[in-house]
């Protein structure tokens, strides 16, 4: 049976848009590569919003040591290679670490489908999220408004930085 109504070929040009334009961020920032066997323990959530500049923050637990790195963009323009970013850095606690493991759980994480298949927004925000844990990969990419556990789950991971976003830039 053919379904006439999916425009395949549009879906692909779609996915490989969004793939381009999350991995030419994510260069931009100066980022590892997660997806090809990381080994260590990482969460990752890339914020590109339409309206501000985008944020990548990045939590890492090495043995007993967390840290959480958050790097901004000067601008909201094109991730240029003129331009740069911002980047900060700071301790937590294992505590925090598990704070966001368990928030994970709330939305059954591991078991989501990687898409956001709800939204077909053209502004707004992405809310992009990986995590490497030994060697296993995960991805997810959603709007946040549409999906608001996934957005409380993870601005626990932006409340852990010290950005000082006003209610009106969340989105």
């Amino acid at each position: 049976m053919t379904d006439y109504n999916i425009d395949i070929i549009q879906k692909l040009r779609s996915v490989t848009f969004r793939l381009d334009w999350y991995s030419e961020a994510l260069k931009w920032f100066n980022e590892p590569m997660l997806s090809d066997g990381y080994q260590g323990k990482v969460y990752r959530f890339l914020w590109l919003r339409s309206f501000d500049a985008p944020i990548v923050i990045r939590m890492e637990k090495n043995k007993k040591n967390v840290t959480i790195l958050w790097k901004v963009a000067q601008s909201n323009d094109s991730l240029h290679p003129s331009q740069s970013f911002t980047e900060f850095k700071k301790i937590l606690s294992i505590s925090q670490w598990k704070m966001f493991e368990k928030s994970l759980t709330t939305i059954d994480y591991w078991s989501m489908i990687s898409g956001d298949y709800l939204s077909n927004a053209t502004d707004g925000a992405i809310w992009l999220s990986e995590a490497a844990i030994n060697g296993k990969y995960k991805v997810t990419e959603r709007s946040g408004y549409i999906y608001p556990k996934y957005s409380k789950c993870f601005m626990n991971l932006i409340n852990f930085t010290n950005l000082n976003l006003p209610k009106d830039r969340i989105y």
